[in-house]
């Protein structure tokens, strides 16, 4: 296994070196396994948004028109958008929308009826995909995100098409485990890319082809001389407020009840002057396509722990640099193997340390006692105590900001990331053309 988790500057310069020589222009094609503005859909982004398009032609292959494409246009980062309906985000879904919460509350016999329907679907828009790889003669397809992975994977194995894998998980459901890891072993998978090495485990049957890439930041996006705070403003908060702020996905393995619960731990023990200054807030919420309101939860649990002064939820922001750039400390209180933690990085790019559940690929970009404090996951007194060190010592959490700051510029560049990972496609389509 070949790891590429340190970014440096030597990186860009061999990109430069090499748009000197004459470089075979490859063409591939990318499916995104999601049509919102998740953490796979920001790092394709990131990864397009610098790609040299004398060596490389990239379209990009989603299932509906959505947040991600309409970022993808408004950059112009492929040459082509397609979608393709049939490529279905959860079989039980209506015929004619998208997922809906309420649609996990339908009745049993009508999604049977919508699975029925969806399950050949699905099928034609696998069959559909491997055709136009084929047709258009493209040299790789990039499957970012695990179901984009699983479609990659069949058409490697079934369809004669070379595929590239990005893996954004730590795990899938038990009952895919064998035909994930036949499909691993394909060779037409010619590379895989994991943004961590807790993702890696889940391709251990073929680390000859892995490699690590850890998720990049945009340095140019997330400059805190070039940002206008917002939150402070918005919620009318005093400038001396301490804030301690998530943003993300409100869903229950993102950890956010043991953040509330350690937000009433952490008010109870400071002192009356420390505890005024305190404020908590998530900037996310509960997708439509997701079972259950969780936000819906997480409010009513701060109204019964009596904080609803001191914490707020914002909603859903397609631009959250505005409230990170308010933060004092970022909170990730993941319960869950998480894969990478682009929260961490986006904080750390503003100079904002981060206290962060130990779990899954976090612990490989968080430094206790250097870019903040990790802490066992769904431990809200070790949470509430880690807040309070850094709610009582202004002079820490700034000096763990700086050395966060420093960090991601050093292993998370944006620019450098994007040159990693053409290289390494480049390097997959040499190998072998997508379309014989």
């Amino acid at each position: 296994m070949t790891f590429s988790s340190t970014l440096n500057a030597g990186t860009e310069a061999e990109l430069s070196t090499a748009k000197c020589r004459v470089e075979p222009h490859a063409r591939i094609l990318i499916f995104n396994d999601t049509p919102r503005n998740g953490g796979p859909g920001k790092v394709l982004l990131h990864f397009l948004r610098y790609t040299n398009r004398d060596q490389l032609s990239c379209s990009i292959h989603l299932m509906r028109p959505d947040v991600l494409s309409a970022l993808y246009c408004a950059e112009d980062v492929a040459k082509q958008l397609s979608f393709d309906a049939n490529l279905i985000e959860n079989p039980i879904q209506p015929l004619s929308r998208p997922m809906e919460r309420r649609d996990f509350e339908a009745p049993f016999w009508l999604k049977g009826i919508r699975a029925t329907v969806n399950v050949p679907r699905a099928i034609a828009g696998v069959v559909a995909l491997g055709r136009r790889m084929h047709r258009g003669r493209y040299d790789l397809l990039y499957c970012n995100g695990l179901y984009a992975v699983l479609v990659g994977g069949l058409l490697a194995r079934l369809g004669g098409v070379s595929v590239l894998w990005h893996l954004h998980d730590t795990s899938l459901p038990n009952a895919l485990d064998g035909l994930f890891r036949w499909m691993a072993r394909s060779d037409r998978v010619r590379l895989i890319i994991c943004v961590s090495r807790a993702s890696a485990q889940m391709v251990s049957v073929a680390s000859d082809k892995t490699i690590i890439a850890l998720n990049p930041v945009d340095l140019e996006e997330f400059d805190a001389s070039q940002t206008v705070p917002a939150l402070r403003k918005e919620l009318h908060w005093p400038k001396d407020a301490i804030i301690f702020g998530s943003h993300g996905r409100v869903v229950a393995r993102k950890g956010y009840i043991t953040m509330i619960r350690a937000a009433r731990l952490a008010l109870d023990e400071a002192s009356p002057e420390l505890a005024a200054k305190m404020r908590f807030v998530v900037v996310g919420d509960t997708p439509a396509d997701h079972p259950g309101d969780h936000l819906g939860d997480c409010k009513a649990l701060v109204k019964n722990l009596g904080m609803t002064q001191q914490f707020a939820f914002v909603g859903y922001r397609p631009d959250v640099r505005p409230y990170v750039a308010d933060y004092n400390i970022c909170v990730v209180p993941s319960v869950f193997a998480e894969p990478f933690g682009l929260t961490v990085v986006e904080s750390f790019a503003f100079g904002v340390p981060v206290i962060a559940s130990a779990v899954g690929g976090i612990p490989e970009i968080v430094t206790t006692g250097k870019t903040g404090l990790l802490v066992p996951a769904r431990d809200a007194k070790a949470l509430a105590g880690a807040m309070l060190t850094y709610a009582s010592n202004p002079r820490l959490r700034r000096r763990h900001g700086e050395a966060a700051r420093d960090y991601v510029t050093q292993h998370h560049d944006a620019r450098a990331y994007s040159a990693l990972i053409q290289k390494n496609v480049l390097d997959a389509c040499s190998k072998g053309g997508g379309a014989p």
